[in-house]
């Protein structure tokens, strides 16, 4: 008697648990990220629309407005079928708001303690693994480690630890770059950058290097080689969007050039310069993938090797 009735609790219980995981949960319903924010209903619930939207996006503002209605409104099954989308800019970011919504709803801290919530291990190492399947690379050591030791304040509000081991070192010439990069800085002005692996090197002439820095209060340089040409991007040290650009290495043209997005976090630090902003550039197939991280998150876009086309974005802020 008492197997046949652990037998029919064993089935109540996964019939509840397949009812939990098919029906919207509270995370589907009510999520701090949706506050104070207005919605067209008329589009709510035609996430064809919305896809479309994303994906036609001219800016950051665009593309955040469609995501917040696609996704953190979206019911879990949804977001689910997501993952599996054509397009890895839908792909990633429906990844991500799983582990998104792994982090409790209730304020990660008070205006004394700055206390800091745990993201599911479990989530991150599966978002982690998610990515290199998707994109068919390696994730650099540097962001890989990063991305699983990530905490967070609440949905939307990412804390990541700085590196003891930074990626990147200050070189002779004055600019951040990652290890493996030598930066000189030629006479006739510009910077002259050459990988210690390879001895391949390019030169950056320098009315575009100081087109590029004006404004800038701290610049960095991250650059790789690949067939006979070099892609670099000139980013500031702490935060923001920057050029990835491809040279010709013999001759220092410029073939083409492409907008990061980066993390979208802008300011957000205070206190003198320092090298907060790392970038690694992955060629991969027919395309170069950035990898970065700032201190408001982190991301990964695609580009096209051939002619700098973007391919997709993700970044954890949006």
């Amino acid at each position: 008697m008492n197997h046949h009735i652990a037998i029919c609790c064993f089935f109540v219980l996964a019939w509840t648990i397949s009812i939990l995981q098919c029906s919207p949960s509270m995370a589907d319903v009510a999520d701090s990220r949706v506050e104070g924010l207005e919605f067209d209903d008329d589009i709510d619930r035609k996430p064809k629309k919305l896809l479309e939207a994303a994906l036609k996006a001219e800016g950051p503002g665009d593309v955040m407005e469609a995501f917040v209605n696609l996704f953190v409104r979206g019911p879990r099954p949804e977001i689910i079928e997501l993952k599996s989308h054509d397009h890895d800019t839908i792909a990633l970011r429906a990844a991500w708001e799983l582990v998104e919504r792994t982090i409790p709803e209730e304020p990660g801290y008070d205006a004394d303690e700055l206390l800091t919530k745990k993201i599911n291990r479990r989530a991150l190492h599966q978002f982690a693994g998610f990515v290199e399947g998707r994109l068919k690379t390696d994730l650099p050591e540097w962001w890989k480690t990063t991305l699983l030791k990530a905490s967070a304040y609440g949905r939307g509000n990412i804390d990541l630890q700085r590196q003891k081991r930074k990626p990147y070192l200050k070189t002779d010439a004055g600019v951040y770059a990652p290890l493996g990069i030598g930066i000189t800085r030629p006479e006739e002005g510009g910077i002259e950058f050459y990988s210690f692996e390879t001895d391949e090197s390019c030169r950056v002439p320098a009315q575009l290097w100081r087109k590029t820095t004006d404004k800038m209060l701290a610049p960095a340089v991250t650059a790789v080689f690949h067939e006979k040409r070099c892609y670099v991007g000139i980013h500031g040290a702490i935060s923001g969007s920057f050029q990835l650009r491809c040279l010709e290495c013999e001759t220092s043209k410029v073939v083409w050039s492409a907008q990061v997005w980066a993390s979208l976090a802008g300011g957000g630090f205070s206190g003198p310069p320092a090298n907060l902003h790392f970038v690694t550039l992955k060629p991969r197939g027919d395309r170069i993938l950035v990898f970065g991280k700032e201190p408001g998150g982190m991301y990964v876009e695609g580009f096209s090797l051939k002619d700098g086309k973007n391919q997709f974005r993700f970044g954890t802020p949006y």
